[in-house]
């Protein structure tokens, strides 16, 4: 599983609603609660930055924090709504 800077970019571009809906969705996708995903979509702003920030360490050490296989997962379902 890659995670390119193209990819990063295109999330920070979405515009706020859409981002928050995608947030949510990957939060529940990956097994967190409802508040959970509420809490994660707070803050678009500081997501954008982050996104657009991330070394490719930070992205590492975020896909071995959820797990190689449930971070396959997520991407896969942000290719689906592309």
């Amino acid at each position: 599983m890659e995670i390119n800077r193209d990819k990063l970019n295109q999330l920070a571009a979405m515009d706020d609603a859409s981002l928050r809906g995608l947030i949510k969705s990957v939060v529940l996708q990956a097994g967190g609660s409802k508040f959970q995903a509420e809490m994660a979509a707070a803050s678009t702003k500081k997501i954008k930055e982050k996104l657009t920030t991330a070394t490719p360490e930070e992205i590492e050490k975020l896909v071995n924090l959820v797990g190689r296989d449930k971070a396959e997962k997520i991407m896969q379902g942000l290719e689906l709504k592309e």
